[in-house]
């Protein structure tokens, strides 16, 4: 869940680019693939290949656009509550995202880049957008 809140943040950042943006959409793509295919098979070592490259991937867009609220609150939450880092991210990140696209939503920014992003996010794991 780190590496999907990394990408899908960078992803979001207001400092990505479309060098990020494409590397990070990608990979986003790849975790939809292929995370089921690897929880539910440990041996299955294509879908943990994409995972892996995905995880390569989501250091590269963190480093160069940066992450997010959800990480804002990962460290705090694991230093205090003794709460796993990856635990706090795939706990966050619909409640996280819920409200930015609602106040995007409700500001009238449904124009934004922002927005658009999550709009596209939101077709690829509805099965509406192949990568």
């Amino acid at each position: 869940m780190d590496v999907f809140a990394q990408l899908v943040e960078s992803y979001l950042s207001t400092r990505a680019a479309p060098f990020t943006d494409a590397l990070a959409f990608d990979a986003i793509g790849r975790i939809y693939e292929s995370f089921a295919l690897a929880y539910r098979d440990g041996r299955d070592i294509a879908a943990r290949s994409e995972i892996a490259y995905a995880a390569t991937i989501s250091g590269i867009t963190l480093a160069n656009a940066g992450l997010g609220l959800v990480h804002g609150f990962t460290q705090p939450l694991g230093s205090f509550f003794g709460i796993p880092h990856g635990v706090v991210c795939g706990t966050l990140m619909a409640a996280v995202n819920s409200v930015t696209a609602k106040k995007l939503r409700r500001d009238g920014l449904s124009n934004a880049t922002a927005f658009k992003k999550y709009v596209k996010i939101g077709k690829l794991f509805a099965g509406a957008h192949r990568v």
